[in-house]
């Protein structure tokens, strides 16, 4: 018996039966039942000191190196599993090991030759199979990783990885029935094994079982109770069952997640989590896609609301559109210098730091262009229509190639842009295309193609205004026409994104969008014969539906001139229907953003509708738009008032006062605020003076009185 065979027997053989350990012997057999009792801080200790005891012990570093690749160091992993090679060239396991710890590190076609070896010194080596064709479906050879995973089943057909594998394949492939049974079969072999639990969710989330798919992540979270790839993806679900206030939290964990972790900042201050900080500066920053922006920058005004100050960084593509956002003091772009801020905050962990629930999103519009680029695009839009309904066109979005996952999403919501024939020919309808990438249409297809000539997105938003509508699939663009509140069809995949939630053609995030989601996986015919029948009567009558039949709000005429939707919304307004003058005010202003009258008509309809935050953030528009407009200034203090804010209404007022001093409906706001306060003798001030500029109006005179006698209360000395 050689040293080798010896040292082999010695480890595994029980104690006391007739073969004597050395301490090293003992160490690495300690370190062993550590490990399996997944103790693996102290088993790498035991490990350690074995290795001191006898350095170089190849099976010694090998255990070594499975520890430290389980507790996440790679690069030490790595080193281990050299070493062994360095001692025994032909170790299988050492090769395969070191190929794990590779392609964690994303050294995927290093981790492929050293796979490779495995196989060719143990061919009945089915895990390393298993292996292979996970680095090789990472490296996008589905053919090679499907036959790698066949041969891994067919040498071990109870191997629950090489199953889960082939499932995650087909899942890419978008063979879900496929996926399922491979995932089912994993867990039948290993009823305890958190990744094909979680792959299973991913799985009957796509097909809409969203309860099952909940209850399979949370089986996935209680066997890793760190599992951030389930948690992130249990909040997915959540949050397209509408459950905001636990799926935001569970969305919080993906910064943990392999598809985030490497996008988070380490920012040398704390991150904002909604506690009071008044006065404090807080930097905003993005942090996913130009839609996700879109989408969530409508929160920034209420995190201003809070007393905060705001510093927004965003792509650098959306800057000049952002900049005209309300509750912002500064935009700047990625890559710009940071200024000093005190608090910072992700911009999808803004609904969770805020609460939010699916019954307060801030309502749309909260995007405007700028007045100038949108009166140049109507002269533009309306030559080309020559009277027709004009409708912008997307038919697909980015590729997203740096994840495979991401890819394969795309590739379910994109479509080729020949497939949007069957709208191409639809009468009294004028084609613009707003696809951004890829390939142009042929000027044969008959749509006016002006991206070239959108330089960001505040140009395509001052584009976007002069359009009736907006066709495309979920893509940037849509959340821009949403943010606008102009009308948009939106061409939805089966496995709608968590944002449109479920069985609903409406969307709460947008009132002026409309989903027609696929029937079955991949049927766009079906999606575009309805967009056809629909667009038809819309050229045929005039009218575009504006969210379903559960969105609470009317049909609006988008084709109408906005003078006549100003109108209709003023009689709306008259007759105390504010829900509906709501709606077409704010058609008004997508139509003409430079309208302040109708911006301001909107918050008091809000405000008569009770919705005094909406309102506060309509008239802090306005004061954007106009600064010098003391109306505006009057009506967010009359706002700011009516939510009990009266400290911020005084400086509003006071602002209205100094741009018209005559203000009598701003004195008599400011002393109401006044009197809430107990500030009664400045109040009084306020009331004397706005009688005076308005001798007719009565409430100023019976505010007057009333203020009067509080104070002579408040003047009275206490009784004994």
């Amino acid at each position: 018996m050689n040293r080798r065979q010896r040292r082999a027997a010695a480890k595994a053989s029980p104690p006391n039966q007739g073969m004597s350990l050395d301490e090293a012997d003992i160490q690495f057999r300690l370190g062993n039942e550590l490990r399996s009792q997944g103790r693996l801080e102290e088993a790498e200790a035991r490990y350690r000191r074995s290795l001191a005891l006898r350095p170089g012990d190849d099976d010694t570093l090998n255990n070594l190196g499975a520890i430290l690749h389980r507790l996440g160091r790679q690069e030490e992993a790595a080193a281990c599993f050299a070493g062994v090679l360095e001692i025994a060239p032909d170790h299988a396991e050492a090769h395969n090991n070191l190929a794990n710890a590779l392609q964690l590190q994303g050294r995927i076609d290093e981790a492929v030759v050293h796979y490779r070896r495995a196989i060719a010194l143990k061919p009945g080596y089915g895990e390393a199979y298993s292996n292979l064709g996970s680095a090789l479906q990472l490296l996008g050879d589905l053919d090679g990783a499907e036959t790698a995973y066949a041969r891994a089943l067919a040498l071990r057909p109870g191997l629950a990885d090489a199953h889960s594998n082939l499932g995650t394949l087909y899942s890419l492939q978008a063979r879900m029935g496929e996926a399922a049974l491979c995932f089912e079969q994993a867990l039948a072999l290993r009823p305890d094994y958190p990744e094909a639990f979680n792959n299973l969710g991913n799985v009957l989330q796509w097909d809409g079982r969203l309860d099952l798919a909940v209850a399979a992540y949370e089986r996935a979270a209680r066997l890793r109770p760190n599992f951030a790839g389930a948690h992130m993806n249990l909040g997915m679900a959540l949050l397209s069952a509408g459950q905001f206030e636990r799926g935001w939290r569970e969305y919080e964990w993906r910064w943990a997640s392999e598809q985030f972790s490497h996008a988070m900042r380490r920012l040398p201050r704390p991150q904002w989590t909604g506690e009071a900080a008044e006065g404090r500066t807080i930097l905003i920053h993005a942090e996913q896609g130009f839609g996700d922006t879109l989408q969530f920058c409508r929160l920034v005004p209420l995190v201003a609301a809070r007393g905060l100050r705001v510093v927004l960084e965003v792509q650098r593509p959306l800057l000049r559109l952002l900049g005209r956002l309300a509750g912002v003091e500064a935009v700047i772009g990625h890559g710009d210098p940071l200024p000093d801020f005190d608090l910072h905050c992700p911009m999808l962990s803004l609904p969770a730091a805020l609460g939010l629930t699916l019954d307060d999103i801030p309502a749309a519009p909260y995007l405007s262009p700028d007045p100038g680029d949108a009166a140049r695009w109507r002269r533009r839009v309306e030559a080309e229509a020559k009277g027709a309904v004009t409708v912008g066109l997307v038919w697909a979005g980015s590729a997203r190639m740096q994840s495979q996952e991401l890819a394969a999403v795309d590739r379910r919501r994109s479509m080729a842009w020949e497939r949007m024939a069957p709208l191409l020919d639809c009468p009294g309808v004028r084609f613009f295309c707003l696809q951004k990438d890829g390939p142009r249409p042929p000027a044969a297809a008959g749509m006016v193609d002006v991206m070239p000539e959108c330089g960001d997105f505040a140009e395509t938003a001052a584009l976007l205004a002069n359009l009736d509508l907006l066709i495309s699939v979920d893509t940037a663009m849509v959340h821009l026409a949403g943010g606008l509140g102009r009308p948009v069809w939106v061409l939805n995949r089966f496995d709608s994104c968590w944002r449109w939630l479920r069985d609903r053609d409406d969307s709460p995030w947008y009132p002026s969008a409309r989903l027609f989601r696929q029937p079955r996986a991949g049927d766009w015919d079906t999606v575009l014969g309805r967009v056809r029948a629909t667009l038809e009567r819309v050229a045929i009558h005039g009218e575009v539906p504006v969210g379903g039949p559960a969105g609470g709000g009317a049909a609006c005429s988008a084709l109408l001139p906005a003078e006549a939707l100003f109108a209709t919304a003023l009689d709306h307004h008259c007759h105390g229907r504010l829900a509906e003058a709501v709606d077409f005010y704010r058609q008004v202003i997508t139509r003409r953003p430079e309208e302040g009258t109708a911006y301001l008509n909107l918050g008091l309809a809000q405000l008569g509708l009770g919705r005094g935050e909406e309102a506060i953030q309509t008239f802090r528009w306005v004061v954007a738009l106009s600064p010098e407009r003391a109306e505006a200034q009057g009506c967010l203090g009359m706002a700011l008032a009516s939510r009990d804010r009266h400290g911020e209404a005084l400086d509003a007022f006071a602002a209205a006062l100094r741009l018209k001093p005559d203000f009598a409906e701003a004195l008599n706001n400011r002393g109401k605020s006044l009197c809430a306060l107990g500030r009664f003798g400045d109040a009084v001030a306020d009331f004397r003076r706005a009688a005076r500029l308005a001798p007719d109006s009565p409430e100023p005179r019976h505010n007057l009185a009333v203020a009067m006698r509080d104070l002579e209360r408040q003047d009275l000395p206490a009784g004994p």
